[in-house]
Order: C-alpha cells, then sequence, then structure tokens
C-alpha cells in the first residue's frame, strides 16, 4: 500500500537530509509531501518501480537539485530557487539538472527561479546571478507541464528523447527560454514573453533555439505548435523567435505558432530534411526598428548541406527566404 512521508524543516526533516532514509523506504506510488520552509540542495539517484510523488505544499523550496540516474518520479507545486555561486559568465552549472541516465522525471505546476524579486538587477546581475540554465532534462521521457520559468539567463534545456513542454509560461530571462535538441521533442502551447537580454549578455537569444545533435546526428521528430514568443512591450534589446542554425534535422513540424519579435529570425531552421512550417503567425513587435521584418526562412546547413522535403503553407508573414520555386 503507498504510503505518505511528510518532511518539515521546521522538525528538521528536508528532501535534501532524508533522502538516505527514503531510498531505504519508498515503496510504489508513495507521496512525499514538503512542508514550507527550504530543504536544501537534494540530490536524487532512486530508480523507482512505479511513479514517487513529490508535492510542495505552499511556501515549500528547494534548492540546486540534481537527478541522476533517477526514474519515475513526480515533482509537482514545487519553488526551486537558487543563485549561481559560480557568478561567472561561463559557468555550466544549472538550477535542476536531469541527467542523462535519468528516465520520466515529471515537473508539473512547478515554478524555477533565480530569486523572486530582481528589482535593481544590472545588466551584469542577469549574466552572473542565474544558473547557466535554470532546468535542464537530458533524460527519456522527461516532461515539463504547466509550470513557471522567471528571472533566469537560460531557462529550459529540453535535450533527452521523447521529451515534452506543454503549457508553460517563460518569461523574464535573460538569454534563450527554450533550448532543444533531440529526438520525438514536443514543444505546445507555451508562452514566452518579457525577454531581459541586454549588451552586456554575449549570447545571442532565442525564444527557442536548436542544438546540433553529437557526433553528426541527425534529430528527428520534433513538433513545435500552439506556441507564443513575444517581445510586445519587453524590456529586452532583442529576441529572435524559432531557430535552428546547427546541426542535421529530419521531420519537423513548425505549426500554429504566434511569433511577435524584433529581430529578422522569425522562424529559421538551416540543414533539414523534412519540415512543414503551417499556420504561424510572424510579425515585427510593436515599437521596434521598422526596417526590421522578421522572416521565415529554411536554408542549406552552415557546411552547405542544402534543406530538402520543404513545406511551407497558410502562413501570414511578410518576408520568406526559401530555396527558389519552394512555394509558400
Amino acid at each position: 500500500m503507498a504510503q505518505t512521508h511528510k518532511l518539515d524543516p521546521a522538525q528538521g526533516q528536508t528532501l535534501a537530509n532524508q533522502m538516505g532514509r527514503l531510498n531505504a523506504s519508498l515503496g510504489p506510488g508513495d507521496v512525499i509531501h514538503l512542508a514550507a520552509g527550504f530543504h536544501g540542495a537534494p540530490v536524487i539517484t532512486r530508480a523507482n518501480e512505479a511513479v514517487v510523488s513529490v508535492l510542495g505544499e505552499p511556501g515549500a523550496i528547494v534548492g540546486k537539485t540534481v537527478l541522476a540516474g533517477a526514474k519515475k518520479w513526480l515533482f509537482q507545486s514545487i519553488s526551486f530557487r537558487g543563485v549561481d555561486p559560480a557568478a561567472d559568465e561561463k559557468s555550466v552549472n544549472r538550477l535542476v539538472d536531469v541527467s542523462p541516465t535519468s528516465a520520466d522525471i515529471i515537473f508539473q505546476s512547478c515554478s524555477f527561479a533565480t530569486v523572486d524579486d530582481i528589482s535593481g538587477w544590472s545588466p551584469d546581475d542577469w549574466v552572473l546571478k542565474p544558473f547557466n540554465v535554470a532546468l535542464m532534462m537530458r533524460g527519456s521521457g522527461c516532461a515539463l507541464l504547466n509550470s513557471r520559468i522567471f528571472n533566469v539567463r537560460n531557462a529550459l534545456s529540453l535535450s533527452g528523447p521523447g521529451g515534452r513542454a506543454i503549457d508553460n509560461v517563460i518569461e523574464h530571462f535573460g538569454n534563450d527560454a527554450i533550448q532543444f535538441g533531440a529526438d520525438g521533442l514536443v514543444i505546445s502551447r507555451n508562452v514566452i514573453r518579457q525577454g531581459r537580454h541586454t549588451a552586456r549578455e554575449q549570447l545571442h537569444a532565442d525564444g527557442m533555439q536548436g542544438y546540433p545533435k553529437a557526433n553528426d546526428g541527425v534529430h528527428t521528430g520534433i513538433l513545435i505548435e500552439n506556441n507564443t514568443v513575444d517581445m510586445t512591450g519587453a524590456a529586452g534589446d532583442y529576441l529572435q523567435g524559432i531557430t535552428a542554425f546547427d546541426g542535421r534535422w529530419r521531420d519537423v513540424r513548425v505549426l500554429r505558432n504566434k511569433v511577435v519579435v524584433n529581430a529578422w529570425h522569425g522562424i529559421t531552421w538551416f540543414g533539414v530534411d523534412g519540415i512543414e512550417i503551417a499556420g504561424n503567425t510572424v510579425a515585427l513587435s510593436p515599437n521596434s526598428n521598422p526596417k526590421l521584418t522578421p522572416w521565415i526562412s529554411v536554408d542549406k546547413s552552415k557546411e552547405g548541406r542544402p534543406s530538402s522535403n520543404i513545406r511551407v503553407h497558410d502562413n501570414v508573414c511578410r518576408t520568406y527566404r526559401l530555396p527558389p520555386g519552394t512555394p509558400h
């Protein structure tokens, strides 16, 4: 029978300091309740046979979290918070890091941030205070659902096969909102807004940016649908839309997204074999340089490999940059 375990920092019990005991006692379907307070920086390595849930009560806060070899965990209603102690713009630290050896890790109705209040942050702070990535999901079958990421540098890295990011809000981020690169990804119904990129940040800012597969491999089966990327009223200097400049890609669908940005690249994909871009709206954000005209573009890879099997239709966009003869 499933058991309930309550951890209360006021009683000296946190998720971080109780994981050793819990590893020996957890069973299928168990629920861990986190009472209000700070629950430390847990390292979770348990591979469950059935889902174990970690449920945060109001005010429950968890710091830097590592999941290594962990399987079948559900985190619900938890606030993950933390400042990167490295204070180095080249840091590769993550606030929450799901390793490639982990699988079936779900975050639902959670929030991720450096701190809650960024009033008074300088351009340096947007680069030095946050972890490099707020949530890095490299395991297979992982998902971020109905959650919020804010006041971070790079918000989400979706880089494990079968990953999903659905119904999330990502706002007040210093660089990229979603970085992606794996097979079988679904990125759907997310709202990306209020980019905070400044000239202090040396990396270019994207609402979504694809990253190449190791060893010149091919990412396949990518679905990006019904998302909003919107720079209207944002404090940042610019944000590109949905992009993949590097790597090899196959069977990509970019459908019914709304992209309102102040940069040339609205929807841009290089080096793809099989892409459908349909039903999207791409426009210039208000009060932007009118000389900018965000485009939909499909082009050869940086190595000169041509894109193929391109379908572009039923979009609302002023400018297209496509191989000669490609209908749109």
